[in-house]
């Protein structure tokens, strides 16, 4: 549901129930804001709780020898926050800044050669975006992601510290084509940041 009020403000909301057979019920819900009494400035904010399931290899498949399934993995659950201000600088320019935390119950990790619930998990992140576009027709895009992947001396594994992208795309009389570029670094496979993977390019 969403709601705008004085020509300045929306309110908006959702939620979701899910029932799983093996992990009971839960309920994703969502809330935000959006502040915009000038068309070239945005204040927006949204708080949300979410979760996800233990996949079937995390549960039951041995994807090697020595790995070893836990059945007895319990969902992992979210709370985040963010918060953001938005610019048009000029018509065909924008650009985005939103901060965020999140806060993980039972999240999923490998320990060994196994898969187990972790404590709590906490984590911040920034997110900057750039957007420039010429007749309405060629855009270009750029953005940063960073994540404080690191809590209590351990490592979010699976999820990268520095993400880069940008691209460029041509739309016009129904025609669209593009291309997009993303930069992953620092990410690692385990909890304890031994086992870090390779840096790519998409």
């Amino acid at each position: 549901v969403e709601q705008r009020f004085f020509k300045a403000l929306t309110v908006s909301g959702g939620a979701r129930y899910t029932d799983d057979s093996k992990s009971g019920g839960f309920t994703a819900w969502q809330g935000g804001l959006i502040v915009d009494p000038y068309h070239w400035f945005r204040i927006h904010g949204s708080v949300a709780r979410g979760f996800k399931l233990p996949d079937i290899r995390q549960l039951y498949l041995k994807m090697f020898p020595a790995e070893v399934p836990n059945e007895d993995l319990k969902a992992e659950t979210y709370l985040s926050c963010d918060a953001g201000v938005e610019f048009n600088l000029l018509e065909n320019i924008s650009m985005d800044i939103t901060a965020y935390r999140i806060y993980a119950d039972n999240k999923i990790i490998k320990s060994g050669t196994g898969w187990i619930n972790a404590d709590d998990f906490n984590y911040n992140g920034l997110e900057y975006s750039l957007k420039y576009s010429i007749l309405k027709m060629l855009t270009f895009k750029a953005g940063y992601s960073y994540i404080d992947n690191e809590y209590e001396d351990q490592k979010l594994s699976y999820v990268p510290k520095h993400k880069f992208n940008g691209g460029v795309s041509l739309a016009h009389s129904g025609f669209y084509a593009g291309i997009d570029c993303e930069v992953v670094r620092d990410v690692y496979a385990d909890s304890a940041g031994t086992q870090k993977l390779s840096d790519y390019t998409v």
